[in-house]
């Protein structure tokens, strides 16, 4: 019982160390504010920014409108 206890214990420490460690990346635009667990590639033949926000859905971004991208521990 106490193995499975500290095993336990121990597996909690693990993820709650990976969560910590993830990268993401705030993407700020004109009007509104994203998160991204990738770094927003940019497309020049189209100038605009590609990335995946916070809910799963892949937002594009015209070059113009984008004010910065902070990298976020």
């Amino acid at each position: 019982m106490k193995r499975l206890i500290a095993l336990s214990v121990l597996a909690l420490f693990l993820f709650a160390a990976a969560g910590c460690g993830s990268t993401s990346y705030k993407v700020v635009t004109a009007d509104q504010t994203y998160v991204s667990k990738e770094k927003p590639e940019y497309d020049k033949t189209s100038e605009t920014y590609t990335f995946t926000n916070e809910d799963g859905h892949e937002m594009t971004i015209k070059r113009e409108d984008m004010k910065t991208i902070e990298k976020v521990k």
